[in-house]
């Protein structure tokens, strides 16, 4: 879930620092009462059901055929491209571009942790922190393209460290590190 939260609590915090944000007045005792159900509602209706498709079927079936570097790129551009239609887009072409940008990056994000996990909980639990923190972040954003890019590069960032984490997308390594876990 850290992977998913932690790069848009920082680009909050980051268009806050570069005035692409403010700091908005919390009502705490209403975001300690709604936010568990709000995160239960996400997960359930949100990350969960897309990374079953995503990360789960759609990975799964181009597995077979298509390098893990492949399959990565793919399903993170579709899931992406999905969400120039979406009702977060924004207003403007550019929004809408870079709220597809944005969304791209969230796949990569959690198609990383699936890569590095091997299954789907761990995508989802990317997906899942990522929503929480967006509608919990008491900051108004000032520009809403600013503050798009600034969450693209911070999950760009948690997708490669996720990665690099599990020596990348290198299919011999992974398969050699599988098959001496199996021996022992």
């Amino acid at each position: 879930m850290a992977a998913g939260a932690l790069p848009v609590l920082a680009a909050f915090a980051t268009a806050v620092v570069v005035g692409a944000g403010t700091w908005m007045p919390m009502d705490a005792s209403l975001l300690l009462t709604a936010l568990p159900l709000a995160a239960v509602v996400l997960l359930l209706g949100q990350a969960f059901p897309e990374e079953l498709l995503w990360r789960g079927h759609v990975f799964d079936s181009l597995s077979p055929r298509l390098s893990p570097r492949a399959v990565l790129v793919i399903t993170s551009v579709a899931f992406g491209s999905l969400h120039l239609v979406s009702n977060g887009s924004g207003s403007t072409v550019g929004d809408k571009l870079l709220y597809a940008l944005m969304a791209t990056t969230l796949g990569f994000a959690a198609g990383a942790a699936r890569v590095r996990g091997g299954g789907l909980w761990m995508a989802a639990g990317v997906h899942w922190g990522f929503h929480p923190a967006l509608r919990s972040a008491p900051v108004k954003p000032e520009s809403f393209g600013i503050l798009l890019v600034l969450m693209a590069v911070g999950l760009t960032l948690a997708g490669a460290a996720l990665l690099r984490g599990q020596g990348g997308l290198r299919p011999d390594r992974r398969q050699a590190d599988l098959s001496s876990r199996s021996c022992v």
